[in-house]
């Protein structure tokens, strides 16, 4: 008898380290590493298949083999258990087990694994993260025994499941030697830096696995101070390295800087040095963005039909100064033009903003409307908003852009009939000519199936690839480009096949100031007086205020032909890269996520150049960025 059970507990072994081997060899568990006196119970998790605990080497708690042979499983605890665990307070001990079934021969899954503190010497605060867990499919399940605050501690953790001899660790809570480290910070002072949040991370911790926009949790200790503070982290646990990491946050907010450092050593009773640099972090602004820029083309539009375009904006937008200028140029016939500047110079601005001011907002609704129909029309030139794609490629240098603009099309303002002293008056009439939208091929009286076959038809708006550079993490900076513009083809188009059939159904200029002019209201009259009565005949008068018109604006119209040659557009600008997208979650106490949401409070000045250039322009522009 004694033999036979002999030879069972030899067959017990036998297969309890075959088991092991294959079991327990190669896995990995779910666990946390220990971290100490730290002021924090914060932990850093890891997952199954992960670096955690390797269970090479484990030993079987005392007992484990004697097993009587009616108990078909076993607890292995993957740590040393023969020994006592020490720890110091506040620090945290993964306990991790794998349960074998000698019945199939296999890890035991599903199995509940039961955990109780049955001796707590002195009272302790030490306690368990849970008092049951489950094993996984390799047998695996895991627990955490908190020390807390108390040292000086002994405690005897009880572990155990069904049909399995259940399994003790000893655990003893002690102060170890403690040091501290003092960080310093050197900032190369691109951005002026608000709050600076500087965290204590137990090892392993790599910088070169640190993401600003996703730091990782688990750090024993967080201060927050200004750049010019020294934060200090004491009762450190001596002869163990710790890794620092620092995040930096703007006046508004946005996350503009970082820095790392790792493999700290902290040494008893000594504070570690250490400076961390901190470096302002790029902002990701490749993507595509949609683009609105306004243009004011006065004074930039080469050759005579560049005089008499601003002469009409002049007229149309500053009547005022148009009518002193003329009344002073009358003067200057009689008296010399020293002596009528030297007078005029005293009241001409005030003059002329007080009769501007008087005919387009307290003059008869008639006059009014004359004003608006003519600004409506130079709109194109004064006010033109043009709607776009912003397109930034990714480079290697986080501080060189590459890109391109294809412009699709243009906003157009229609503000006869808007009440100036509504709220909306700003967006009142607005018609949008988009082609990336729905609503392209009908806009206003805009249709592009027919507008495709005319030869004037500005298919290529405006289009040309660009380059710049990022400075200051925020600022943007376009080089000048030439880019290929058919802004003659646009003022044409417009004009004719949008502006005026918009106010009179007719798309030359003829046609639609005859209309404007009413000649066959006028000949209507004329039939219906005395000089009617006298042989005048309705169609001859219509005839000769057709004719009239069309001399009159037959110069126009010459000039308006030679805006169908092409020209190019001589352009820089900058503008300012906003991150603002997402806002502050929990976890996360800045705002955005280091990709460019917005380009705002952006510039543009360049010339016209068609022939000879012409003046400078200036523009403002934003953008987007684009949804898919």
């Amino acid at each position: 008898m004694q033999q036979t059970r002999r030879h069972l507990r030899l067959i017990a072994l036998l297969t309890l380290f075959a088991f092991t081997m294959v079991a327990c060899g190669t896995d990995y568990v779910q666990g946390t590493i220990i971290t100490a006196d730290g002021g924090s119970d914060g932990a850093v998790n890891w997952g199954i298949g992960g670096p955690g605990v390797s269970s090479d080497g484990a030993s079987t708690p005392s007992g484990g083999i004697d097993q009587d042979v009616q108990t078909s499983r076993e607890i292995i605890v993957l740590l040393n258990a023969e020994q006592v665990q020490v720890m110091a307070p506040n620090g945290l001990l993964p306990i991790n087990v794998k349960v074998i079934d000698y019945a199939v021969g296999a890890p035991a899954a599903g199995v509940a694994v039961f955990y109780e503190v049955v001796e707590n010497l002195n009272n302790g605060p030490g306690s368990l993260d849970s008092m049951m867990t489950g094993t996984d499919n390799k047998g695996l399940a895991g627990n955490v025994f908190r020390a807390n605050r108390g040292p000086l501690q002994s405690y005897k953790v009880k572990i155990a499941c069904e049909v399995a001899e259940p399994v003790f660790v000893r655990i003893d809570v002690t102060d170890t030697p403690k040091g501290a480290i003092r960080v310093s910070m050197k900032y190369d002072n691109q951005v002026a830096i608000n709050q600076v949040t500087v965290r204590l991370m137990p090892m392993p911790f790599t910088c070169a696995s640190f993401k600003p926009v996703y730091p990782p949790a688990g750090f024993i200790g967080s201060k927050s101070g200004f750049l010019n503070d020294k934060l200090t982290f004491e009762g450190l646990p001596a002869d163990k390295k710790y890794g620092v990491y620092l995040i930096a946050k703007d006046p508004a907010n946005h996350l503009v800087a970082a820095g790392c450092a790792d493999g700290v050593l902290v040494l008893k009773n000594q504070t570690t040095e250490v400076t961390v640099t901190v470096n302002t972090l790029a902002l990701q602004a490749s993507g595509p963005y949609t683009m609105v820029n306004k243009f004011d083309f006065t004074g930039a539009i080469p050759g005579q039909l560049g005089e008499i375009l601003d002469t009409a904006v002049k007229v149309f937008y500053e009547p005022g100064s148009f009518v002193i200028s003329q009344v002073k140029n009358l003067i200057k016939q009689i008296l010399p033009s020293i002596i009528v500047d030297a007078a005029f110079s005293l009241f001409e601005d005030a003059l002329a903003k007080a009769v501007t001011n008087w005919l387009l907002n307290s003059s008869p609704k008639w006059l009014q409307d004359f004003f608006g129909i003519g600004q409506d029309v130079l709109q194109i030139v004064k006010k033109l908003e043009m709607l776009g794609l912003l397109k930034i490629f990714k480079v290697s240098n986080d501080f060189f852009v590459k890109g391109e603009i294809n412009f699709t099309g243009l906003n157009l303002y229609w503000k006869l009939g808007c009440d100036k002293s509504k709220p909306n008056y700003d967006t009142c009439g607005k018609v949008n000519c988009d082609a990336n939208k729905p609503n392209y091929a009908t806009c206003a009286t805009f249709d592009v199936s027919q507008a495709s076959n005319d030869p004037n038809f500005p298919l290529d708006l405006i289009a040309g690839t660009l380059t710049g550079a990022i400075s200051a993490q925020t600022q943007l900076t376009i080089d000048s480009s030439s880019i290929k513009l058919n802004y003659g083809k646009l003022i044409l188009f417009v004009l004719t096949n949008v502006v005026l059939k918009q106010l009179t159904g007719e798309t030359t200029f003829a046609g639609a100031m005859s209309k404007l002019v009413n000649c066959a209201g006028i000949a209507k009259g004329i039939s219906q007086s005395i000089l009617g009565k006298l042989g005048l005949k309705e169609k001859t008068v219509k005839n000769a205020c057709d004719s009239a018109v069309a001399l009159l604006v037959y110069p126009l119209e010459q000039l308006l032909g030679g805006l169908s040659l092409d020209s190019n557009l001589m352009l820089q600008g900058s503008g300012t890269l906003v991150d603002d997208k997402p806002g502050v979650t929990q976890g996360k106490d800045w705002i955005g996520d280091l990709k460019v949401d917005r380009i705002e409070k952006g510039l543009w000045t360049g010339t016209i150049v068609s022939g000879s250039p012409g003046k400078p322009f200036k523009g403002t522009w934003n953008a987007t960025r684009k949804d898919f």
